[in-house]
């Protein structure tokens, strides 16, 4: 243990936590410092927005939040609203939260320091509104210090009064008081004197021996003392002065002159110091000469009833905190507004229409005389009996006239008494309903009726009684004012009439049909104000009827009057309040309206000052549909009726609180999750959900008077059409989700009265981009089109090229095919006449040859040459017979060749072909003296057609022949192994072999042409045998051979049968 902590190790841990206490805010009373007369009490404790109910510590920071410590945490207060700081959200270990000053170093003078539980060592700065956890706050600084060094380790540091060091007093050896300057200077008190340290040099010790170390405070930078005896010390360079107590404490009457009964209260934080007395509150303040100045803030409440252990009180909104170490927080809030009522029941305190009763006082139309005493300033109250007596139900008009009576309405009766309001001079019966009753600037009073018009009466010549003045249009009058000496200005339940008393006319204002005029007020001739039911405040001037907007609740909506106070702002009461309305932003909204400038903005811009009951009414409900309404009264005070009383109050000293404050971006939650907004960029996550900003504005006033509206823009500037309302009982803009993208969102408060007087915060919010949305994925996928079109375009391309392709391998195949069609058509014209020449040749020649023979036979018979007729009637025989045969070989030819026939393949017998065709031609061949031999194996098949091989055989053997005399003919058949002008070894042929004529060139060229270079065209010399020979091979795929030497040889080649 070292020798520090082996001194006293308990007031060692307070020592380290009271290190931070060095504090005195000034300038904080040097404000007007007055009396919370009447005051509206809120506490606030765990069941309504504090953690805990031990408030150790009230500070408020320089930008108008108030700190409370606690035992489970640190609270920020902004005037509406709460939020906590504790290791939930602090990286610290313990919630508890002893005491919040201003820092040790000087430097940093006006940051705010808050100290956790006692031995922790974590400090929380406060700074910008919010509160962080600083590691570098270093409490060795204090023991760096000269008076520690020198061994007095023993030393308590002040934290204001009172402090929870009383309870160590007996241990109490040296009493650090902190200043706050930029030197760190501080004073040290021990029990015989008081020595000041500055810039680290210690100065003489000036002599003061006290046992009552709590009792030395500081009001400024300079030290005090308050004595058991009452009197005051005061700490200067080398001695000490004593002061007395004047003022406000004087008069309580439990004060005794000495220290007895009287509590101090020092927040040496906010530099101000209290003195209570038997449930009154005090300001202490430096005074002239040798006295100090006590000033009663607040009465008839018991601190120590409540256990207050610190106080702070906010001069400018005359707020007061007061915190309790078991109760939570006491906020005590002055009422500028004063209410008057009687101790009648509660329909006496109906007030409506009022009138002027002295300078103090107001005459209401119930017959009550209301006002406060001019030195006291309590209500005062008369009745007058024949008043009320007269006027129990009808409360709504009322008016003196220029004698001093009293002129009252009462339903369908006009009532006239004396200035007192004692006695009744007259009454008179108009059989309708008086709606208003108004005295005009000449004198005249004038009567509005609810359906018979507008009626007058002279006060000084009474006995007439009142007169009809105008009736037509004037129907359900329910104002009257005077817009000139010789003007009326009339106001009905469906629009506002100007009326000329001198020509007796009436004009309809343009711009107000259908509209319920509730009061008129008249500043200029053209500038004349309006409350109509349901519109609100309008204007009547230069660019006719303009009506303003309604406040965010559109209580304006039920607007009652407009009365102007000294400083050209308006005071409107309504059904559920009363509103301050500065009459220069309403010309100025009316000019721009007139311009035709865009007014989105304007609306929005618009500042109303909202008071309710906390205020000082007794109920938010004014009443109107009465004249007059409002009334300003010769000492300052405008009244106002309501449900409850008249509301009084100074214009002057009743401008309320105006949200002049900063804005504050406090935290961002998204996705369930809380994070405090330290820079004015937040980035989110990817896709965040519930995405909910929340702001902080320091303001003491009501809520209704804070106005926020939000834009949010993604990529650009905002304009005038983006602004939306936000929440004032909840300052925060939600959205549901944020698509990734750079934003801006912009906050506006109005800070009151005035063109352009706005707050705008802007915080920039970066939602990360999704990976299709990054530059790189955009490059690619740009990239990718790219190749992609490319690509597309060559593979049209290439599709074009092959489509012109395959056109034109189609054009060209097509071409072909007709070109083919065109030579085959030309072919078989070709053929068609070559058979046809052949036909002639090979048909005609023989039925030539038949004529001349059987014309030689009736020659023969007339000769009796019987043989010969004989052997020619065999020739003729044989000769049709050939030609038969011919001419069926032709036609089956053409229905293969021409019809397309089936051919029908199937194994023949060679030799059977053969030796049958043989029989056809052997009497010819005897006649010509040919030898015919057959070689052809009896076993010898051949897969072919039997008919289209038949042909060919029969014509070779009749070409053989034809063309041999004395010759021989031999028919073969075998092998082509056997053979070598054959390529294929494994088929068959078939030879048919003669030594006649022997063929032309032309015909052994077309016999031997290959079969695969087309259908032979008929030569010119060969017969219609020779071409059935050629073209049947062809269709029967057998190969045709000639071969030429001695003899002829035409050889048929049958391939190998598959």
């Amino acid at each position: 243990m070292t020798s520090k902590e082996s001194y006293f190790p308990v007031l060692n841990k307070i020592l380290f936590f009271l290190v931070v206490c060095l504090t005195t805010r000034p300038a904080e009373l040097h404000a007007q410092t007055s009396i919370i007369e009447r005051y509206t009490l809120t506490q606030y404790t765990d069941e309504n927005g504090l953690p805990q109910n031990s408030v150790k510590s009230i500070a408020a920071d320089q930008e108008g939040f108030v700190w409370l410590a606690t035992e489970n945490g640190l609270v920020r207060y902004d005037g509406h609203h709460f939020y906590t700081y504790d290791k939930f959200n602090l990286n610290i270990e313990d919630s508890r939260v002893y005491a919040v000053q201003r820092s040790i170093n000087g430097k940093e003078r006006e940051t705010l320091y808050a100290g956790t539980a006692f031995g922790k060592n974590e400090f929380l700065r406060i700074e910008n509104g919010r509160a962080v956890k600083d590691t570098l706050y270093a409490l060795n600084s204090f023991w760096s210090k000269p008076h520690v060094k020198e061994g007095h380790i023993n030393t308590f540091i002040a934290s204001g009064l009172p402090t929870i060091l009383r309870k160590y007093g007996a241990s109490q050896q040296h009493y650090a008081v902190p200043l706050i300057d930029d030197h760190g200077s501080y004073y040290i008190c021990d029990k015989d004197k008081v020595t000041l340290y500055s810039k680290n040099i210690k100065a003489p010790a000036i002599p003061f021996a006290t046992n009552t170390f709590l009792n030395f405070f500081l009001i400024g930078k300079q030290l005090y003392h308050y004595s058991e005896n009452g009197k005051i010390h005061r700490f200067e360079t080398s001695r000490t002065t004593e002061l007395l107590l004047k003022g406000d404490i004087l008069k309580n009457a439990s004060y005794k002159g000495t220290k007895q009964g009287v509590e101090i209260y020092w927040n040496n934080t906010n530099d101000q110091t209290f003195l209570y007395l038997n449930k009154c509150l005090y300001v202490l303040e430096k005074g002239n000469g040798g006295h100090m100045n006590t000033m009663l803030i607040v009465r008839d409440f018991d601190l120590l009833a409540h256990n207050i252990f610190s106080v702070y009180y906010n001069s400018p909104n005359k707020k007061l905190f007061l915190g309790s170490i078991t109760q939570g927080l006491f906020v005590i809030e002055n009422q500028p507004f004063k209410t008057l009522v009687t101790p009648g029941g509660e329909m006496e305190n109906v007030f409506y229409a009022q009138t002027a009763f002295g300078k103090n006082a107001v005459l209401t139309s119930g017959g009550i005389i209301l006002g406060q005493n001019e030195n006291t300033k309590q209500t005062e109250y008369q009745y007058l009996p024949a008043l009320q007596k007269e006027h129990a139900y009808d409360k709504r008009g009322i008016l003196t006239d220029v004698q001093g009576n009293i002129w009252i309405k009462n339903g369908a009766r006009l009532d006239l008494f004396n200035s007192s309001g004692t006695k009744l001079i007259n009454k008179w019966e108009v059989g309708d309903e008086l709606k208003q009753i108004y005295l005009a600037k000449n004198g005249l009073i004038w009567i509005g009726l609810k359906h018979k018009g507008l009626y007058f009466i002279d006060p000084l010549n009474a006995q007439t009684g009142p007169k009809l003045f105008l009736s037509k249009d004037l129907t359900a009058i329910s104002f009257i004012t005077s817009k000139t000496e010789n003007v009326l200005l009339v106001g009905t339940e469906h629009g506002l009439y100007e009326v000329n008393v001198v020509s007796k006319t009436s004009l309809f204002i343009k711009g107000t049909e259908r509209t319920f005029i509730r009061s008129i007020y008249v500043a200029r001739q053209d500038a004349i104000w309006i409350t109509s039911l349901d519109k609100g405040i309008q204007l009547y001037g230069k660019h006719g009827i303009v009506t303003f907007p309604l406040d965010k609740k559109r209580y304006l909506a039920l607007a009652h009057c407009i009365t102007e106070d000294l400083n050209g702002f308006f005071w409107i009461p309504a059904n559920r309040g009363l509103f301050r309305i500065k009459k220069e932003d309403l010309l100025h909204y009316a000019a721009e309206k007139a311009t035709g400038r865009a007014l989105e903005t304007l609306d929005s811009d618009l500042y109303y000052h909202y008071f309710d009951k906390r205020k000082g009414f007794l109920t938010n409900e004014f009443n109107g549909g009465c004249q007059p309404c409002g009334l300003q009264l010769d000492n300052g005070y405008l009244s106002f009726p309501s449900l409850k009383g008249l509301v009084w109050f100074i214009p002057d000293e009743t401008s309320g609180t105006l949200p002049s404050g900063k804005i504050f971006a406090d935290r961002v939650e998204y996705n369930n999750h809380s994070f405090p907004i330290l820079t004015d960029t937040v980035r989110l996550p990817l896709t965040p959900r519930n995405v909910r900003f929340r702001f902080a504005i320091p303001f003491f006033g009501s809520s209704d008077n804070i106005n926020v509206s939000y834009a949010l823009i993604k990529d650009g500037e905002y304009k005038k059409t983006d602004w939306n309302p936000v929440n004032s009982q909840d300052i925060s803009i939600y959205f549901s989700s944020l698509s990734s993208g750079e934003y801006t969102l912009y906050l506006k408060k109005l800070n009151g009265f005035g063109k352009d007087n706005v707050t705008i915060k802007k915080i920039h919010i970066s939602v990360p981009l999704l990976w299709h949305e990054t530059w790189w994925t955009r490059l690619i996928f740009t990239l990718l089109v790219i190749l992609g079109l490319y690509l597309y375009v060559r593979w049209r391309l290439n599709k074009v090229k092959h489509e012109n392709r395959r056109l034109e391998i189609k054009i060209a195949s097509r071409t072909s095919d007709l070109q083919i069609s065109r030579d085959q058509q030309e072919k078989q014209l070709r053929i068609m006449s070559r058979l046809i020449t052949s036909m002639s040749h090979d048909i005609r020649s023989p039925l030539n040859y038949i004529g001349r023979t059987s014309r030689q036979i009736s020659t023969l018979i007339k000769k009796g040459e019987f043989d010969e007729v004989a052997e020619i009637g065999d020739l003729i025989t044989d000769s049709t017979q050939n030609m038969s045969l011919l001419i069926k070989n032709l036609l089956d030819y053409i229905k293969a060749y021409v019809y397309g026939r089936t051919m029908k393949f199937e194994p023949i017998h060679l030799k059977n072909l053969v030796e049958t065709k043989l029989l056809v031609f052997k009497n010819i061949a005897e006649l010509g003296k040919n030898r015919i031999s057959v070689s052809i194996p009896d076993d010898l098949n051949v897969h072919s057609d039997a008919q289209m091989l038949g042909i060919i055989v029969h014509n070779l053997i009749d070409n053989a022949i034809k063309y041999t005399s004395e010759g021989t003919i031999q028919i073969c058949a075998g092998s082509q192994s056997e053979l070598d002008v054959t390529k294929d070894k494994e088929g068959i042929y078939l030879v048919f072999s003669n030594n006649g004529f022997p063929l032309s060139a032309t015909l052994l060229e077309m016999f031997n042409r290959d079969n695969n270079e087309g259908t032979i065209e008929p030569e010119s010399d060969a017969g219609l045998g020779s071409f059935l020979i050629k073209e049947i091979s062809e269709l029967i795929s057998v190969r045709l051979n000639v071969t030429q030497t001695e003899t002829t040889n035409f050889y048929l080649l049958f391939d190998k049968e598959q």
